[in-house]
């Protein structure tokens, strides 16, 4: 934090970029630290400097942000769709924001909007291929798609995303990380709804993303492939027990595989 702090005292009054991705980054900071409110203040005093830039949409979307991140998601919708009116399509402001106005209605502490999110989404998509903000959308868009039990569609979406996401470097709205996060995220929500057929495909794509390299995410992600696998054995030793049969040649695949 150090150095954002000397980087937001010391950058020139006319260089909001540099200052913007140091606000970001202390939003990011404040927010692992569950000091969120610290982060009005930042906004506050660097108000200023944005109204006559040509980079005023991007602060706006940073405080629209800062109203997600608190859990403010009325406010955020609101605004977000304030700043969107004065926008063209193809504008970064209107990506960025098409993107946050799906993930603040899948994520308004009520009951979720899928189709809401689906149209930002697909908006972004439409106007805006190519751009993180795209991708990251996609993976919004695969998740929409999961709430809705379109499953068949969510996996694909998720399969175009990582193709998508390769000839991107890491950004802030979205990593391999975050692809591979919302996929296990997924696969444990199908589960937890006994659709152990949907969470197992969503286990293997995550399974595949894992960084070999970091032993406790690739313990995390395995653990979670085995324990559907389990449950998915069950299930079908079961279906088949249902039948008069001692279990389907799918069942036996699965229990030989826990056998070794």
């Amino acid at each position: 934090g150090g150095l954002t702090d000397e980087l937001l005292a010391h950058v020139e009054d006319h260089r909001l970029d540099p200052r913007l991705w140091a606000i970001e980054l202390k939003l990011a900071i404040y927010e692992e630290l569950d000091e969120l409110d610290k982060v009005t203040t930042l906004l506050v005093r660097n108000e200023d400097y944005s109204r006559a830039s040509d980079l005023a949409g991007h602060f706006q979307y940073l405080k629209a942000l800062m109203l997600y991140k608190s859990g403010y998601y009325d406010e955020a919708e609101a605004y977000l769709r304030t700043i969107r009116n004065g926008l063209e399509p193809y504008d970064e402001v209107h990506a960025m924001t098409g993107w946050l106005l799906g993930r603040t209605v899948m994520s308004d502490g009520g009951p979720q909007r899928p189709l809401d999110a689906l149209s930002f989404f697909s908006d972004v998509l439409t106007n805006n291929a190519g751009s993180p903000y795209a991708v990251a959308s996609r993976i919004g868009l695969a998740e929409a798609l999961g709430t809705l039990e379109r499953y068949d569609e969510a996996i694909d979406a998720y399969k175009v995303a990582l193709e998508e996401l390769k000839p991107l470097r890491d950004h802030r709205a979205v990593s391999r990380d975050t692809l591979r996060v919302s996929i296990s995220v997924m696969a444990g929500t199908q589960e937890q709804l006994g659709h152990l057929e949907a969470a197992l495909e969503y286990a293997r794509l995550a399974a595949s993303l894992v960084d070999q390299r970091d032993v406790e995410q690739r313990t995390i992600v395995l653990q979670q492939l085995a324990q559907i696998l389990t449950l998915r054995a069950d299930e079908l030793f079961a279906e088949g027990e249902r039948r008069g049969k001692r279990e389907t040649p799918l069942a036996r695949q699965f229990w030989l595989k826990r056998a070794r």
